[in-house]
């Protein structure tokens, strides 16, 4: 932040950060709960059985679909 920055933008910038922050560490919470499990569990597919037997093999890494399931 500049020393010239007026008290409003000090606090926009503040304001900014935080919600920055909270971005990331959802985005790491994501990684370490979600992705590190998943990527060891060495998922096998098979291109030949489509997307409804593969699609549910990820879990909670993918967005739910209706009719997937």
């Amino acid at each position: 932040m500049s020393t010239s920055a007026s008290p409003k933008e000090k606090a926009l910038a503040i304001k900014a950060i935080q919600k920055i922050n909270k971005v990331l560490d959802e985005i790491n919470d994501y990684e370490h709960d979600t992705l590190y499990p998943l990527a060891g569990k060495k998922i096998d597919i098979d291109l030949d059985d489509g997307v409804k037997d593969n699609y549910p093999l990820f879990g909670k890494a993918l967005k739910k679909v209706t009719g997937l399931s």
